[in-house]
């Protein structure tokens, strides 16, 4: 085994990937894509939903059963991945709005969280008071230690101050967490890179996920990916 990639008999590199489908925000539909993408792009190994409602999900993907922590503000759920050897192999985490368009490989072992590059740092800072992204992270034994407990000690009071997790861990673990090489991944609505390739709405090639945040018709505009 090498990193969070696990050789298979035939000493290719397979990989674990997990996402969450809680409450009402995301159908059935947007778990088995995004695991047809993962087995048409990359050597997948694990394929985990956590989900309070498995209903219409691919009966090849593995189903934890999860009991939601926050009924509001559900993203706050993904704290629940930080937990310190949840996963006995290095796993990357995709939310169910990415578009796996490559491999994932890159991901493992280089960053934790995404850097919001398709913004300035003046308009990371100043307006969003942010430039972390959770839409893609990874998971290696306890990684998230520090972040975790920190959570488990001060859980409420960190949910009435920030907003979500990436406020969070931009203003409180910085120096903790490390953002993934840029050219990964990019966002479908504000491009992938200021101030030279920021044109929204459309697809680019030789990046590995396209991340849907804040896309009106979401829904409608997946579908046509999707080809449904």
């Amino acid at each position: 085994m090498r990193g969070g990639l696990q050789e298979n008999g035939n000493n290719t590199l397979k990989i674990d990937i997990v996402t969450l489908k809680v409450g009402l925000g995301y159908k059935s539909e947007y778990v088995n894509q995004l695991f047809k993408q993962a087995e048409e792009t990359n050597d997948l190994g694990n394929f985990t939903c956590y989900t309070d409602n498995a209903r219409g999900i691919n009966p090849n993907i593995s189903i934890e059963e999860f009991n939601p922590m926050y009924k509001e503000r559900m993203w706050w759920n993904k704290i629940a991945f930080f937990e310190p050897g949840l996963f006995k192999n290095d796993t990357i985490y995709l939310d169910l709005d990415c578009v796996i368009q490559g491999d994932l490989s890159s991901f493992v072992d280089t960053g934790h969280v995404l850097h919001t590059s398709w913004f300035s740092e003046n308009v990371n800072h100043y307006i969003f008071g942010c430039s972390v992204n959770s839409s893609v992270m990874y998971f290696k034994e306890d990684n998230f230690k520090e972040i975790y407990d920190e959570w488990i000690m001060h859980k409420d009071k960190l949910y009435k101050s920030f907003y979500g997790l990436d406020a969070w861990l931009y203003r409180r673990h910085i120096d903790r967490i490390k953002y993934f090489p840029e050219g990964l991944a990019y966002s479908f609505r504000y491009g992938a890179k200021y101030p030279n390739d920021v044109e929204g709405q459309q697809l680019r090639d030789n990046f590995s996920v396209c991340c849907f945040d804040d896309i009106e018709d979401k829904e409608l505009r997946l579908k046509e990916i999707w080809n449904v």
